[in-house]
């Protein structure tokens, strides 16, 4: 299997309104609505900043990532997606399958 490049890992990127039902999680339930961003490889993602969230978190940024117990909230969605890229080769994660 080749190696997971940056550039792949983008261009897995899709648009979730739903990230709760998408990945199995109920961390979104108690929201108002559910929780929606980015998906990258099908299971990590990267959450849009709702308008329900604390004032402080929705004036450092639109993007959320959380990684093992560091959070990050930027308008530098290119930053994120570098780490949670960087997370995502460690981890073990696969480039995609061609289609």
């Amino acid at each position: 299997m080749p190696q997971l490049t940056f550039e792949a890992f983008q261009a897995s990127r899709t648009e979730c309104t739903d990230l709760g039902a998408a990945i199995s999680d109920a961390r979104w339930d108690d929201d108002p609505a559910p929780g929606k961003g980015y998906l990258y490889l099908g299971s990590l993602y990267i959450e849009e900043v709702r308008e329900w969230w604390p004032d402080r978190a929705r004036s450092e940024g639109r993007w959320y990532l959380m990684l093992e117990n560091t959070e990050r909230i930027s308008d530098d969605l290119e930053s994120l997606e570098r780490d949670l890229y960087q997370f995502a080769l460690s981890a073990g994660y696969e480039a995609p399958k061609p289609a």
